[in-house]
Formats: C-alpha cells, sequence, structure tokens
C-alpha cells in the first residue's frame, strides 16, 4: 500500500494533460448512484508510450481535514474494479470496468478517488542504464451519491463575484450550467466560458466563490437558466 500522503501528488496528477503521462485514462470524474444501473461505469486507458505498462487499480476514500485538505484512506472493499490489475502493451487499451459495492444508505455524495498505480516493471531500475524508472500514478474522481437524490445550488452575487452554495444532500455538476445575469442590462454566460481553474462539480453543503469579469460588476442578480 503506497503512503497516503501522497494525497497532493494525486491532486496535482490530476490535474496533468493527459499527454504529459505515459499512458492516458478517461473519463477523469464519474457521477454513481449507490444501486442500480448507475452504480457502475468504466474507464478506457491507452498506453502511448512505447514499452507496456502495469496498473493496479486502487480505491481511495475521500475525507477532508479541518484545513480542507484531503485525508485519503484506501476502500478496495467498497468497490469492484475488472481487471484490478494488468499489462497493457505499446499502444494498445484496456478497458476497467467498475461497480460500487458499499454502503446503500449513504446520506450524502461521498467521493472517492479511484488510482490506477503504475507497477514497477524491472527489480533495479536504473542499474544498467544509469536511468531512472519514472512511475505515474493517474488519479480519478467517483461520486456516488443517494438514490433520487435532487442536487441544486442557489447561486448570488456577492460583492463581484459569483457566490454558489450547494444546499442539496447530493452533488452538483456546473459543467453544463448556464448563468443569466441581470441588474444594469443582462448578459448570459456557460460554465465552460467562465473558465474557472477547478473542476465544476460542487459538493454537498458547500459553497465556492467564482471571479466574474470586470464588466460582470454591474450586474446584482443571477439565475441558472439550463
Amino acid at each position: 500500500m503506497k503512503d497516503l500522503s501522497t494525497s497532493i501528488l494525486l491532486v496535482f496528477l490530476l490535474g496533468l494533460p493527459f499527454n504529459t503521462a505515459a499512458y492516458q485514462v478517461s473519463p477523469m470524474f464519474q457521477l454513481f448512484e449507490v444501486a442500480g444501473t448507475k452504480s457502475q461505469g468504466s474507464y478506457e486507458v491507452d498506453n502511448t508510450d512505447a514499452s507496456d505498462v502495469i496498473l493496479e487499480a486502487v480505491v481511495y476514500r475521500v475525507g477532508f481535514n479541518k484545513d480542507g485538505t484531503e485525508n485519503l484512506i484506501r476502500s478496495d472493499e467498497e468497490f469492484l474494479v475488472l481487471p484490478p490489475q494488468s499489462k497493457i502493451k505499446a499502444g494498445e487499451s484496456q478497458r476497467f470496468r467498475v461497480r460500487y459495492l458499499g454502503n446503500v444508505m449513504l446520506p450524502q455524495t461521498q467521493t472517492f478517488r479511484l488510482v490506477f498505480e503504475q507497477i514497477q516493471t524491472s527489480d533495479n531500475p536504473g542499474e544498467d542504464s544509469g536511468t531512472v524508472e519514472i512511475l505515474v500514478d493517474f488519479s480519478t474522481v467517483i461520486f456516488v451519491s443517494p438514490l433520487k437524490c435532487d442536487a441544486k445550488v442557489l447561486p448570488k452575487m456577492v460583492s463581484g463575484q459569483l457566490e454558489l452554495s450547494n444546499p442539496s444532500n447530493c452533488v452538483y455538476d456546473l459543467n453544463q450550467s448556464r448563468f443569466e445575469f441581470s441588474g444594469s442590462g443582462s448578459s448570459t454566460i456557460s460554465w465552460m466560458e467562465l473558465q474557472v481553474p477547478t473542476a465544476g462539480y460542487l459538493l454537498p453543503k458547500s459553497t465556492q466563490k467564482v471571479q466574474l469579469p470586470e464588466d460582470y460588476d454591474k450586474y446584482s442578480e443571477v439565475i441558472i437558466v439550463n
């Protein structure tokens, strides 16, 4: 098992462009429910390197410390991942299928990280060649929500910023949202057009403030129109 203090590294790797690693993983985020057809999904891993790669899929339950940093607890028993480990030949791909097996009575969305951890392929990397074998771990996120959970977000303008609050028990996907601003004139802009440097998922009972373009300080009201 890897040291759980690597959570900061996992966050960093999550933000890496796909082409910086020897392999590509998609999707980066998945929305699950505790049971039914939405309790399962899959990942496609493409080995874009010139060498074979061996990967192990490891699941971590995500908690948060008082300072907001992640606390990762290994939690393989809450998911079935097939295959749990795979050797992917150079230029080929592998599909990993995932099913949630954990608590069906979750009170609110629980966040998990499914990490593809690269396994060392030689006993003594670099001993003869003078090079070092770099292992790359790739972290993805799975949000598991209660059945028929009604996600909602409350937007408002605060000192020229867009403040978003999620009072519900399930994660809210902002990626397809559009916002209509009004006051001195009106304007509509999508979440993607705002170019927010964080993932577009708002966790339950949380609030996020978004910096807006300077000319948006003339607006006093905002609603979601999607």
